[in-house]
């Protein structure tokens, strides 16, 4: 067995099995009590949405973004154009910069990550043994991983990330002759890869990001 990898083993009795099974049984009769006001509630509310939607869709009118209609003021509208926005965005860390409506970092940690494994076996008498087994591997992830809650921390300890994913949105973002709302902008999630034409160092050896590589990301106009 690797450093790597280990086991544990539990035992668990016949009379603490009938214990749990009966807490099971409570416990779900408490889910259902509970569960039939929500569900009640949840079905209340699709229908008061979806009334809503049908009553837009018969008094939604349509406009022309380059020259708004001041009759149709304080009604539902609908318009269609390109984005856009004057100025540039830029990650002042990275030293990347573009001419972009939103602009995001993304960073990937080289962390060890804990994988688990349940095996469950029957024994004469009712009784039932547990074995826990626990492996390590390094990898690549999107979020750092807390190593604290490992079974096994020594050995495998995850630092602190150095460098964290953020994004930047331009302000205003225009359609003709309409400004988007901050909730429309939060919308914008079509990103490309960008390159920073250059290497720059990264202030920890388990952390990447874009860097001139593949993972910066910008919305293009």
């Amino acid at each position: 067995m690797s450093e790597d990898s280990f086991s544990t083993t539990s035992s668990t009795g016949w009379f603490s099995r009938i214990g749990d099974s009966i807490k099971g049984v409570l416990f779900g009769l408490v889910l259902i009590v509970v569960s039939v006001p929500v569900l009640f509630f949840n079905e209340g509310r699709a229908v008061k949405t979806r009334k809503t939607l049908d009553q837009g869709a018969k008094q939604v009118v349509t406009v022309s973004p380059e020259s708004p209609d001041p009759t149709k003021d304080g009604k539902l509208v609908y318009f269609s154009g390109e984005a856009v926005t004057e100025g540039t965005l830029e990650d002042t860390q990275f030293k990347v910069s573009a001419e972009a409506l939103k602009l995001r970092r993304s960073v990937e940690y080289y962390q060890w990550e804990e994988d688990v494994k349940t095996e469950t076996k029957k024994k004469l008498g009712g009784d039932e043994e547990t074995v826990k087994t626990y492996n390590y591997n390094k990898k690549w992830t999107s979020s750092p991983i807390n190593s604290s809650n490992f079974e096994r921390q020594a050995g495998h300890e995850n630092s602190s990330p150095t460098v964290e994913g953020n994004s930047w949105a331009a302000s205003p973002i225009t359609v003709g002759e309409f400004t988007l709302s901050s909730g429309l902008v939060g919308q914008i999630d079509n990103f490309t890869s960008l390159s920073s034409g250059g290497e720059t160092e990264l202030p920890h050896p388990d952390c990447r990001s874009t860097s001139g590589l593949r993972d910066r990301e910008a919305r293009r106009l």
